[in-house]
């Protein structure tokens, strides 16, 4: 690992996107690593959330060490466990995307991948964070670890679990176009 300070600042010297998206690595690699981290945080005996948000402009298309099958099983366990995962998707099916990795469709939002759809879903990220944060604080007096406190529908009203997917009305009220404000 590497502290943030000795990070070189990005730059298009340095960054050069290829279109290449190791997405189920990405995802398997995290989850591993914050499985260490929650497993100390349980020897605290202190109360703690687990939330992971995945944001990406791109489907799966490179990764080598995990596949769909298995970070679907990741994130299933994990959600047993309390975690809670949220997809945020451009340039994709993101309910399809998110309910083959086991992600229910009221942590799912689909954005344009644009600076409008960008600053939307950001803000939408922002507000359901802080109040998934509030409602983690709330839970502490009564947790004594992580306890199944997680949460289906991150973004608004829950959707059915029988169906990963919402109708065409439900993501279209989901989903954030351009040029249009989703937070009212």
């Amino acid at each position: 690992l590497t502290t943030i300070n000795k990070i070189e600042p990005l730059s298009r010297q340095n960054y050069v996107p290829n279109g290449n998206t190791p997405l189920y690595d990405c995802l398997g690699f995290t989850i591993e690593r914050l499985n260490q981290r929650s497993q100390m945080m349980k020897k605290t005996k202190k109360a703690f959330s687990v939330l992971v948000v995945i944001l990406t402009d791109g489907q799966e298309n490179a990764s080598t060490q995990f596949n769909r099958q298995r970070v679907f099983d990741l994130i299933g366990d994990k959600t047993k466990e309390g975690w809670t995962f949220v997809y945020l998707g451009a340039n994709q099916d993101a309910f399809t995307e998110a309910a083959n990795l086991g992600i229910v469709g009221g942590n799912t939002l689909s954005y344009t991948a644009d600076s409008t759809g960008i600053a939307a879903a950001t803000a939408s990220l922002s507000q359901s964070t802080a109040s998934y944060m509030a409602s983690a604080a709330s839970n502490t007096a009564t947790a004594s670890n992580n306890t199944n406190t997680t949460v289906t529908a991150f973004f608004g009203p829950p959707l059915k679990e029988t169906n990963p997917k919402p109708s065409k009305s439900a993501r279209k009220r989901l989903s954030i176009q351009k040029g249009k404000n989703p937070i009212t």
